[in-house]
């Protein structure tokens, strides 16, 4: 089952869009977010599936780590406008993602 999920802005201000079983979203640093949930989870054996967009970069990918019953933090990065080389960490103004378990 989907236990959670939300639609947020990661730039700036961060602000949920919408959500489900998410009580607030926590910017630790560029490119990172703690998700905290309304209702914990039994236990941390779940799985966060999400993306991230910012609508003008070739590659924006979501990372999920910190598991807890309580929270998980959420990372995104981008390959920027180049088709190869590494990813950097940045905010992304468009990350959604569900939990399920």
């Amino acid at each position: 089952k989907c236990r959670a999920w939300c639609n947020f802005n990661g730039e700036g201000t961060v602000s949920i869009r919408g959500s489900g079983n998410i009580s607030s979203l926590v910017d630790l640093q560029t490119g990172g977010y703690r998700l905290n949930f309304i209702n914990n989870l039994v236990d941390a054996n779940y799985s966060v599936v999400g993306v991230g967009n910012s609508g003008s970069y070739y590659t924006d990918t979501f990372e999920a780590d910190t598991f807890t019953t309580s929270y998980f933090n959420a990372w995104t990065y981008s390959r920027g406008t180049s088709t190869s080389g590494n990813t950097t960490i940045t905010d992304l103004p468009f990350i959604h993602f569900a939990v399920f378990r």
